[in-house]
């Protein structure tokens, strides 16, 4: 996103940009269309989970993580807040498919598809986005032999998968990020068809830019929104427990957010605070334009 304003003073016009999540094809964009001899002032944003609106409905669970505060962990629903303490891995994803393919909707009518995001901190182990991926598709999508598919890497993509879109493509105008549906695999063709917004072809060859989306990192959900999340939390994604992590995967739920796991996983990152430098040679880059 990026907000530009003009402010006049007696010598001067200063442009004033402020950056949040802009990729370096739109950021030398705006550099291009403003003028060079004026007055250009970057404010940049290194602080992306207080950017994030917190539901009203769920604020109270934030606030307290956001304080180093545990929200409540003992197996009951408090507001729009369920943490399912278990500590085995393989227990925590077993129960992470039976909330979203059956418990969740069968209660409060989501969709499995369209309302619940399961989230992970990390793509690998027992509870990563991988292994949560296929767990979940042969739930709720599984092997059709009338049906054709496709395999690209370590994943088959089936007619009805739910697919995330991991690159910015504007001649397709379909962005890193969005989610979509599989609506046709045309195996004659070498084509296959998500519906996003709109519907977007892809050959076969595209298919580097499609990844499964049943689950997603904590990462990729940044700036979106879901009516349900779900969540693992476990000692497997130790290296990656931290505050801001829990804060930013339990404020993308609009109406619940289910939590599955470790109490001692989640201490650990309530109580851990540290944010990782990033180095994105920005300063660099935008000498050299």
């Amino acid at each position: 996103m990026v907000v530009m304003a003009a402010v006049m003073d007696m010598a001067a016009i200063a442009i004033v940009v402020m950056v949040v999540m802009v990729d370096m094809v739109v950021m030398m964009v705006m550099i291009a269309v403003v003028n060079t001899t004026e007055e250009v002032v970057l404010v940049v944003t290194t602080d992306m989970v207080n950017q994030l609106p917190v539901p009203k409905d769920l604020s109270e669970t934030p606030d307290l993580i956001n304080t180093g505060k545990l929200p409540f962990t003992d197996n009951k629903r408090y507001g729009n807040f369920f943490f399912k303490r278990l500590n085995d891995p393989a227990e925590i994803s077993k129960t992470v498919v039976d909330m979203v393919a059956r418990r969740l909707p069968a209660k409060y009518g989501f969709d499995p598809f369209s309302d619940i995001q399961v989230l992970s901190p990390m793509h690998k182990s027992e509870t990563g986005v991988s292994n949560l991926n296929a767990l979940i598709q042969e739930n709720l999508n599984p092997f059709n032999p009338s049906l054709p598919e496709i395999r690209k890497g370590d994943w088959t993509f089936r007619r009805g998968d739910k697919v995330m879109q991991i690159r910015n493509n504007y001649d397709k105008m379909v962005f890193n990020g969005d989610i979509g549906r599989i609506v046709n695999i045309d195996l004659s063709n070498s084509l296959m068809r998500v519906r996003f917004d709109d519907l977007v072809e892809y050959s076969f060859n595209e298919l580097d830019d499609i990844v499964p989306a049943y689950a997603i990192s904590v990462h990729k959900s940044q700036g979106s929104e879901f009516r349900c999340v779900v969540m693992p939390v476990s000692t497997q994604h130790y290296i990656m427990l931290k505050r801001n992590l829990i804060y930013t995967a339990v404020t993308r739920a609009r109406e619940l957010v289910v939590l599955i796991g470790d109490i001692k996983a989640l201490a650990i990152a309530v109580h851990n605070d540290q944010v990782s430098e990033r180095f994105t040679s920005l300063k660099d880059r935008l000498v050299g334009i």
